[in-house]
Protein backbone atom coordinates (compact mmCIF):
# COMPACT_ATOMS: atom_id res chain seq x y z
CA UNK A 1 0.00 0.00 0.00
CA UNK A 2 1.19 3.44 -0.89
CA UNK A 3 0.87 6.15 1.37
CA UNK A 4 1.24 10.10 0.38
CA UNK A 5 4.03 12.00 1.33
CA UNK A 6 3.54 14.28 3.93
CA UNK A 7 3.10 18.45 2.96
CA UNK A 8 6.02 20.34 3.45
CA UNK A 9 6.40 23.14 5.30
CA UNK A 10 4.15 26.22 3.79
CA UNK A 11 2.75 23.79 1.26
CA UNK A 12 -0.66 22.97 0.52
CA UNK A 13 -2.27 19.88 -1.08
CA UNK A 14 -4.61 20.93 -3.35
CA UNK A 15 -7.63 19.09 -4.16
CA UNK A 16 -9.34 18.52 -7.75
CA UNK A 17 -12.88 19.81 -7.76
CA UNK A 18 -14.47 16.69 -8.07
CA UNK A 19 -17.79 15.00 -5.97
CA UNK A 20 -18.83 17.58 -3.86
CA UNK A 21 -16.90 20.27 -5.14
CA UNK A 22 -17.94 19.99 -8.43
CA UNK A 23 -21.32 19.44 -7.90
CA UNK A 24 -21.14 22.59 -5.65
CA UNK A 25 -19.76 24.73 -8.77
CA UNK A 26 -22.33 23.67 -10.87
CA UNK A 27 -24.88 24.35 -8.74
CA UNK A 28 -23.39 28.01 -7.92
CA UNK A 29 -23.13 28.00 -11.97
CA UNK A 30 -26.74 27.24 -12.27
CA UNK A 31 -27.69 29.69 -9.87
CA UNK A 32 -26.26 32.53 -11.21
CA UNK A 33 -27.72 31.89 -14.48
CA UNK A 34 -31.17 31.89 -12.79
CA UNK A 35 -30.60 34.73 -11.47
CA UNK A 36 -29.11 36.48 -14.45
CA UNK A 37 -32.02 35.55 -16.36
CA UNK A 38 -34.41 36.97 -13.18
CA UNK A 39 -32.56 39.79 -13.29
CA UNK A 40 -33.18 40.66 -16.38
CA UNK A 41 -36.71 39.95 -16.75
CA UNK A 42 -37.91 41.96 -13.18
CA UNK A 43 -34.95 44.13 -12.38
CA UNK A 44 -33.42 43.15 -8.29
CA UNK A 45 -36.45 44.28 -6.70
CA UNK A 46 -39.43 42.50 -7.62
CA UNK A 47 -37.43 39.29 -8.55
CA UNK A 48 -37.26 36.77 -5.47
CA UNK A 49 -34.77 34.56 -4.22
CA UNK A 50 -38.30 31.78 -4.14
CA UNK A 51 -38.32 32.66 -8.02
CA UNK A 52 -34.70 31.69 -8.73
CA UNK A 53 -34.94 28.64 -6.64
CA UNK A 54 -37.78 27.52 -8.52
CA UNK A 55 -35.91 27.93 -11.84
CA UNK A 56 -32.64 25.19 -10.59
CA UNK A 57 -35.36 23.16 -8.96
CA UNK A 58 -33.98 24.65 -5.00
CA UNK A 59 -35.08 26.25 -2.46
CA UNK A 60 -34.54 29.61 -0.85
CA UNK A 61 -32.68 28.01 1.72
CA UNK A 62 -30.35 26.28 -0.86
CA UNK A 63 -29.43 29.34 -2.61
CA UNK A 64 -28.79 30.76 0.40
CA UNK A 65 -26.35 28.64 1.29
CA UNK A 66 -24.87 29.16 -1.49
CA UNK A 67 -24.64 32.72 -1.72
CA UNK A 68 -25.64 33.84 1.80
CA UNK A 69 -28.56 36.44 1.02
CA UNK A 70 -29.67 38.24 -2.15
CA UNK A 71 -27.50 40.98 -1.88
CA UNK A 72 -24.10 38.46 -2.28
CA UNK A 73 -25.70 36.71 -5.02
CA UNK A 74 -27.06 40.06 -7.14
CA UNK A 75 -23.15 41.11 -6.19
CA UNK A 76 -21.84 37.75 -7.44
CA UNK A 77 -23.88 38.70 -10.80
CA UNK A 78 -22.64 41.64 -11.55
CA UNK A 79 -18.82 40.25 -11.18
CA UNK A 80 -19.48 37.57 -13.16
CA UNK A 81 -20.32 40.06 -15.83
CA UNK A 82 -17.19 41.94 -15.14
CA UNK A 83 -15.55 38.86 -15.44
CA UNK A 84 -16.77 38.02 -18.93
CA UNK A 85 -16.14 41.49 -20.18
CA UNK A 86 -12.28 40.69 -19.12
CA UNK A 87 -12.38 37.51 -20.82
CA UNK A 88 -13.66 39.03 -23.84
CA UNK A 89 -11.65 41.68 -24.36
CA UNK A 90 -9.04 41.89 -22.14
CA UNK A 91 -9.41 45.05 -20.45
CA UNK A 92 -7.36 44.48 -17.62
CA UNK A 93 -4.35 43.31 -19.61
CA UNK A 94 -3.81 46.52 -22.33
CA UNK A 95 -0.82 48.20 -22.27
CA UNK A 96 -0.16 51.95 -21.32
CA UNK A 97 0.98 52.72 -24.83
CA UNK A 98 1.04 51.55 -28.36
CA UNK A 99 -3.23 52.77 -28.34
CA UNK A 100 -4.76 51.01 -31.20
CA UNK A 101 -7.85 52.82 -31.55
CA UNK A 102 -9.28 50.96 -34.31
CA UNK A 103 -8.42 47.77 -33.19
CA UNK A 104 -9.86 48.57 -29.75
CA UNK A 105 -13.05 50.12 -31.17
CA UNK A 106 -12.94 47.20 -33.59
CA UNK A 107 -12.92 44.72 -30.15
CA UNK A 108 -15.70 46.76 -28.50
CA UNK A 109 -17.89 46.19 -31.40
CA UNK A 110 -17.23 42.32 -31.47
CA UNK A 111 -18.66 42.67 -27.48
CA UNK A 112 -21.92 44.05 -28.43
CA UNK A 113 -22.48 41.34 -31.01
CA UNK A 114 -21.89 38.58 -28.69
CA UNK A 115 -23.76 40.09 -25.86
CA UNK A 116 -26.74 39.94 -28.53
CA UNK A 117 -26.11 36.81 -28.95
CA UNK A 118 -26.25 36.08 -25.46
CA UNK A 119 -28.77 38.87 -24.49
CA UNK A 120 -29.19 38.11 -20.67
CA UNK A 121 -26.15 40.04 -19.52
CA UNK A 122 -26.84 42.82 -21.22
CA UNK A 123 -30.57 43.25 -20.21
CA UNK A 124 -30.07 42.47 -16.58
CA UNK A 125 -27.08 45.32 -16.68
CA UNK A 126 -29.53 47.98 -18.25
CA UNK A 127 -32.19 47.10 -15.97
CA UNK A 128 -30.00 47.02 -12.97
CA UNK A 129 -28.19 50.17 -13.97
CA UNK A 130 -31.65 52.09 -14.01
CA UNK A 131 -32.46 50.67 -10.40
CA UNK A 132 -29.30 51.27 -8.68
CA UNK A 133 -29.49 55.07 -9.65
CA UNK A 134 -31.54 54.65 -6.09
CA UNK A 135 -28.50 55.14 -3.19
CA UNK A 136 -30.34 52.97 -0.95
CA UNK A 137 -30.31 50.01 -3.87
CA UNK A 138 -27.74 47.27 -3.17
CA UNK A 139 -25.91 47.76 -6.48
CA UNK A 140 -25.59 51.51 -6.26
CA UNK A 141 -22.08 51.58 -5.06
CA UNK A 142 -21.00 48.82 -7.85
CA UNK A 143 -22.64 50.64 -10.64
CA UNK A 144 -20.85 54.22 -9.58
CA UNK A 145 -17.38 52.53 -8.95
CA UNK A 146 -18.19 51.23 -12.37
CA UNK A 147 -18.95 54.24 -14.33
CA UNK A 148 -15.91 56.47 -12.90
CA UNK A 149 -13.53 53.78 -13.64
CA UNK A 150 -14.94 53.30 -17.18
CA UNK A 151 -14.89 56.93 -17.53
CA UNK A 152 -11.46 57.61 -16.36
CA UNK A 153 -9.90 54.20 -18.12
CA UNK A 154 -11.60 55.57 -21.27
CA UNK A 155 -10.34 58.96 -20.76
CA UNK A 156 -6.85 57.62 -20.11
CA UNK A 157 -6.58 55.93 -23.27
CA UNK A 158 -7.76 58.81 -25.35
CA UNK A 159 -4.63 60.93 -23.73
CA UNK A 160 -2.27 58.05 -24.38
CA UNK A 161 -3.36 57.87 -28.02
CA UNK A 162 -3.10 61.51 -28.03
CA UNK A 163 0.79 61.48 -26.54
CA UNK A 164 1.73 59.15 -29.14
CA UNK A 165 0.22 61.41 -32.27
CA UNK A 166 -2.57 59.15 -33.05
CA UNK A 167 -5.66 62.27 -32.49
CA UNK A 168 -5.46 66.14 -32.27
CA UNK A 169 -3.56 67.29 -29.41
CA UNK A 170 -5.76 69.99 -27.13
CA UNK A 171 -9.51 68.10 -26.97
CA UNK A 172 -10.98 67.40 -23.87
CA UNK A 173 -10.59 63.63 -23.17
CA UNK A 174 -12.95 63.41 -20.20
CA UNK A 175 -15.63 64.66 -21.55
CA UNK A 176 -15.32 62.93 -24.76
CA UNK A 177 -15.21 60.10 -22.80
CA UNK A 178 -18.24 60.68 -20.93
CA UNK A 179 -20.22 61.04 -24.32
CA UNK A 180 -19.06 57.75 -25.55
CA UNK A 181 -20.33 56.42 -22.50
CA UNK A 182 -23.54 58.06 -22.76
CA UNK A 183 -23.77 56.69 -26.78
CA UNK A 184 -22.62 53.23 -25.40
CA UNK A 185 -25.00 52.97 -22.56
CA UNK A 186 -27.76 54.92 -24.20
CA UNK A 187 -27.98 52.48 -27.34
CA UNK A 188 -28.31 49.43 -25.39
CA UNK A 189 -31.18 50.67 -23.08
CA UNK A 190 -32.92 51.25 -26.47
CA UNK A 191 -31.84 47.79 -27.39
CA UNK A 192 -33.34 46.59 -24.21
CA UNK A 193 -36.54 47.97 -24.89
CA UNK A 194 -37.40 46.54 -28.48
CA UNK A 195 -34.60 43.89 -28.90
CA UNK A 196 -36.32 42.77 -32.71
CA UNK A 197 -36.40 46.08 -34.18
CA UNK A 198 -33.72 48.10 -33.09
CA UNK A 199 -30.01 47.64 -34.50
CA UNK A 200 -27.72 48.23 -32.09
CA UNK A 201 -24.54 47.52 -33.99
CA UNK A 202 -24.24 50.01 -36.74
CA UNK A 203 -25.16 53.34 -34.92
CA UNK A 204 -22.14 52.22 -32.43
CA UNK A 205 -20.36 51.92 -35.50
CA UNK A 206 -21.13 54.82 -36.65
CA UNK A 207 -20.38 56.83 -33.82
CA UNK A 208 -17.07 55.40 -33.42
CA UNK A 209 -16.29 56.45 -37.46
CA UNK A 210 -17.59 60.04 -36.86
CA UNK A 211 -15.36 60.37 -33.65
CA UNK A 212 -12.43 58.91 -35.18
CA UNK A 213 -12.94 61.19 -38.58
CA UNK A 214 -13.29 64.09 -36.04
CA UNK A 215 -10.01 63.42 -34.02
CA UNK A 216 -8.03 61.12 -35.45
CA UNK A 217 -4.86 62.45 -37.32
CA UNK A 218 -5.03 60.47 -39.79
CA UNK A 219 -9.17 60.52 -40.51
CA UNK A 220 -8.87 56.28 -40.13
CA UNK A 221 -12.37 54.81 -41.36
CA UNK A 222 -13.13 52.11 -38.91
CA UNK A 223 -14.70 49.69 -41.30
CA UNK A 224 -11.96 49.71 -44.01
CA UNK A 225 -9.18 51.03 -41.50
CA UNK A 226 -8.05 52.61 -44.69
CA UNK A 227 -8.58 57.03 -44.61
CA UNK A 228 -12.02 58.06 -44.90
CA UNK A 229 -13.50 59.91 -47.77
CA UNK A 230 -11.98 63.60 -47.63
CA UNK A 231 -10.25 62.96 -44.76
Amino acid sequence: MTTKPPAQPGQKRTRRRTGSYAAADAKRAAILDAAIQRFAQLGYLRSSLAQIAADVGSSPAGLLHHFGSKERLLLAVLDARSDRVVKLIGADGRPDTDVDLVEEFRTLLLLLERNIAQPGFMLMFSKLSVEAADPDHPAHAFFTDHYQKNRTQTADRLRVAEREGRLRPGENWDALAREFMAVWDGLQIQWALDPDHFDLVDPMRGWINRFLRAYAVDGLDLDANTPAPGA
